[in-house]
């Protein structure tokens, strides 16, 4: 196919189980393991990557900053903002549409809060010390789905989740 799927939410938890489902919590990385410890940058790309780790025909992985510009052209998305005056102050962790004091969901093309729920880590990699992170979240309302910036991995924060990508093999 010489492509991806692209996850419809971003990734999720419930009751343990990691995937990609509307009315789960949202997997940021401020959300502790069981050892009091944060899931961070790479906890959220281990749960993405052994999400399919059994399956022969499909293999999963963080999104790269490269695919993340791919949604951006086929979405027509870019420039896209989450706007003070359409959403609230907090982010919608529960894995459903972001939506805000009005009926405006953050929706484009089916999938879900690309400029406004949490900033989405990717694979790519800035330097030996940072990670790229994508789109606008909750914490920014100035920040367009396409807006990148570079960050530590081992931060704990609830404005910064993934999405994940499906490949064909």
């Amino acid at each position: 196919y010489k492509g991806f799927y692209v996850g419809r939410y971003e990734t999720t938890i419930n009751n343990g189980t990691i995937g990609s489902q509307k009315g789960a919590t949202v997997l940021t990385t401020d959300t502790k393991l069981p050892n009091d410890k944060y899931y961070r940058w790479y906890g959220l790309y281990k749960a993405q990557k052994d999400l399919y780790g059994n399956n022969s025909n499909v293999f999963s992985s963080m999104i790269t900053s490269k695919e993340w510009n791919t949604i951006m052209t086929f979405t027509g998305y870019g420039d896209a903002k989450r706007a003070t005056s359409t959403y609230t102050t907090k982010p919608d962790l529960s894995g459903s549409a972001y939506k805000g004091t009005t009926d405006t969901y953050d929706l484009t093309k089916n999938i879900y809060d690309l400029a406004g729920n949490v900033w989405e880590w990717t694979l790519t990699a800035s330097s030996t010390h940072y990670r790229v992170s994508c789109g606008g979240n909750f914490y920014s309302d100035n920040r367009s789905a396409s807006y990148t910036d570079v960050y530590y991995p081992y931060g704990n924060n609830s404005s910064n989740g993934s999405r994940l990508a499906l490949y064909i093999k």
